[in-house]
Formats: C-alpha cells, structure tokens, sequence
C-alpha cells in the first residue's frame, strides 16, 4: 500500500489498515522508527482514576 505524506506532514491510513487494526477516530496511536521502519500502533490510554483495574 502507498500513501503520501501530505502539506503537514500527514498521511492518511487505506481503510483496508484501519478495518483490519479495528482503528477508529480519536485512537492513539504510537509511532516508532526501526531500523529504516516506521512503525505505527495503536496504544490504550488508561486513565490514572482506572489505573487499578488494570
């Protein structure tokens, strides 16, 4: 899949990666770089109030 990177610096995900990661709006995402990679995750945020339970 090819994408471009866009005016500010933003890049839009092929809906293909976005249904198959079950992504939705508002989701965060952790971005890395390995070796020549990058490599994009999604990430729960806990809040601190629910900490505990998990």
């Amino acid at each position: 899949m090819i994408t471009k990177l866009r005016e500010r610096s933003q890049i839009t995900l092929p809906a293909e990666i976005i249904k198959k990661m079950r992504l939705a709006p508002g989701d965060t995402l952790e971005i890395t770089i390995e070796d020549d990679k990058i490599v994009i995750k999604p990430v729960l945020i806990v809040d601190r109030s629910q900490a505990w339970f998990w």
